[in-house]
């Protein structure tokens, strides 16, 4: 092989699977910051309000996941287009996601006005129950800007071209902990809103997003690809959508919800509680959002290499995919294990609440223990639902992580809370058990290959030679 050949990435191999990662992680990395920033603004305002934060927020995107995970598999249609090498196709599946966008702000605004008498389900202390409304009601209305956004970044995400969601992200990002910062405390001549304000900030931000990718989107070479030319409603995309973007969209909106409803079982053992928990995912979303973002580029990298045909590197990508999971994981354990009161202390609240943050500080360090092994099983179960969804194969995972949300997950949570009155940290043992089960069964599944006899373009399928005359083309140009 020539020296021009050999400086390209193996196919399925770690530099590839990098180039894909990298922009993800950084991504991730941006929500990660916003978030924990956000979080630690509310922490510092006050502990009720960060105890109310994660309720709240994960209610909200529980009431918006099916819309967003179904319209996100645009990217997937996307990956698989390029694969073959099918511009056009490349085109018009994000706008057929964009279509469902509609449907998607309609529910959002409906649920805007449902969702508070879901919070009043949780029999939270009052001080908390109605800061979760507020926060709530401020974040719903931004789930259709959010979802025109996954839309339009699918287009450069499927192929590859994951710098552009970076870009987007810390734009977006930026903008929130700015105005969280001004709106939380009431800074720059803004009212002082609390937890209202970090809801109003995101929104706010929210809806920059789409503008951005869509902007991008359409200004886009249309000799290259023609991104103004498929407006219209494509029912065929849209219903490549759904049949294979629903399941996966069904299967997280259950999840969150049965996680939501851990969440709200916790707050049970009390606001102490229920804020260490808090404060714990807070942290744990350091190593978590950059899970997702291996998660992500593993899906596109499987999706690519399945619409060439090449089912083989496809497998070869996701354990490639794992073993750097798994080796991030290693140091964020350890910095978990060995730092907890550094990471607990960022969260300590200047107002009247700090007399009550030892407590606090006493179950996070239980916790962040817990996540320290919880991590690795996540590792495992973000790469492979990462694989299976790019080669296609959304229903069976869909039914298995709905079966142990609901038959273990939920089931467990109120036996061991509510009746037995288990602790913060018989609760986090629970979970570790629960995720490990689950990866497990999920790491079974990909290994047994039926997702290898899935066809996701089955209708649009390129002759035989014509797949090895892009395979050879493709494989051999440079990435990026």
């Amino acid at each position: 092989m020539s020296d021009s050949l050999s400086s390209y990435p193996a196919p399925g191999g770690t530099r590839e699977l990098w180039h894909i990662a990298y922009p993800l992680i950084l991504n991730n990395a941006a929500m990660v910051v916003m978030q924990f920033v956000d979080r630690m603004f509310l922490a510092r305002h006050s502990t009720q309000a960060v105890a109310a934060a994660l309720p709240g927020g994960i209610l909200s995107f529980t009431l918006m996941a099916f819309f967003q995970v179904t319209i996100g598999f645009a990217s997937t249609v996307v990956s698989q287009y390029h694969g073959r090498g099918d511009r056009e196709g490349c085109a018009k599946a994000p706008w057929a996601a964009f279509h469902l966008c509609l449907p998607a702000s309609l529910s959002c605004i409906l649920m805007t006005y449902v969702g508070p008498y879901l919070i009043d389900l949780s029999n939270h202390p009052h001080e908390v129950l109605w800061r979760e409304k507020v926060y709530f009601q401020m974040l719903m209305p931004g789930g259709g800007f959010a979802c025109m956004n996954l839309a339009f970044l699918a287009f450069f995400s499927g192929r590859g071209k994951t710098w552009i969601a970076t870009l987007v992200s810390f734009i977006t990002c930026g903008l929130n902990v700015l105005l969280n910062y001004a709106f939380i405390f009431g800074n720059w001549g803004a009212p002082e809103m609390g937890i209202a304000g970090a809801g109003f900030a995101t929104f706010l931000s929210t809806m920059l997003g789409p503008f951005l990718s869509g902007t991008l989107f359409l200004i886009h070479d249309q000799r290259e690809y023609p991104t103004r030319r498929s407006l219209l409603p494509d029912w065929r995309e849209i219903l490549r959508l759904l049949r294979f973007g629903a399941p996966s969209g069904l299967q997280v909106f259950l999840d969150v919800a049965a996680w939501s409803f851990f969440l709200s079982i916790v707050g049970n053992l009390g606001v102490a509680a229920l804020a260490a928990t808090t404060i714990a995912l807070s942290i744990n979303m350091i190593s978590f959002m950059p899970l997702m973002g291996i998660g992500e580029a593993t899906s596109i990298v499987v999706g690519q290499y399945v619409g060439r045909g090449r089912k083989d590197i496809s497998e070869k990508a996701a354990y490639t995919a794992w073993k750097m999971a798994a080796l991030y994981m290693i140091p964020m354990g350890l910095i978990f294990l060995l730092f907890p009161r550094h990471l607990f202390g960022l969260f300590q609240p200047m107002d009247e609440g700090a007399k009550y943050f030892e407590e606090v500080m006493g179950y996070g360090r239980s916790i962040l223990m817990c996540a320290a092994c919880y991590n690795f099983f996540d590792a495992t179960f973000f790469v492979f639902m990462g694989a299976l969804r790019g080669a296609g194969d959304t229903r069976k995972p869909m039914w298995i992580v709905i079966l142990f949300s609901w038959c273990l997950l939920v089931p467990g949570a109120i036996l061991l809370v509510l009746v037995i009155g288990c602790t913060v940290l018989q609760a986090w043992l629970f979970i570790i058990s629960y995720v490990f089960l689950l990866c497990l069964v999920l790491f079974r599944r990909f290994r047994g290959g039926s997702w290898k006899s899935i066809e996701v373009l089955e209708d649009v399928l390129a002759s035989p030679g014509d797949v090895q005359s892009l395979m050879e083309v493709d494989l051999n140009a440079p990435k990026g």
